[in-house]
């Protein structure tokens, strides 16, 4: 009934294991930054279009050189990192009634900033 997200890179076609974690960790990323957009009271980045992206962000993926692959890989690791450390910083401060709305927002607006900048980069790269 439901598709998934990330297209299906074949072995043949030349892709890789680390195009699909580099792949899942894009994709992982979404519905975290829509949490934290709600968390801030702004709405969440446009979705529409998703399956598209997510089929030209594989077919960038699968042309880049492993040092390109192990860098975007390496990015997208350090955002997860800072998304998680945000995360339970914004649920600490909300459980002890401290929850601080321009945290969350300013969190968002970095976090959101980064995401899109590694994309930007990648499609950038994939094209040279």
């Amino acid at each position: 009934m439901f598709a998934p997200l990330s297209p299906i890179l074949a072995a043949d076609d030349g892709a890789d294991a680390q195009a699909q974690v580099v792949l899942g960790q894009f994709e992982s990323m979404t519905p975290v930054l829509a949490v934290i957009a709600r968390l801030a009271g702004v709405a969440p980045q446009a979705r529409a279009g998703l399956l598209e992206q997510s089929a030209d962000l594989s077919a960038v993926l699968a042309s880049l050189p492993p040092e390109r692959m192990r860098f975007a890989a390496e990015q997208l690791e350090t955002l997860g990192m800072v998304l998680q450390a945000g995360l339970i910083a914004l649920e600490n401060a909300r459980t002890t009634g401290r929850f601080n709305r321009a945290a969350a927002l300013l969190l968002h607006a970095e976090a959101s900033g980064l995401y899109r900048d590694i994309l930007h980069d990648l499609g950038r790269r994939g094209h040279h």
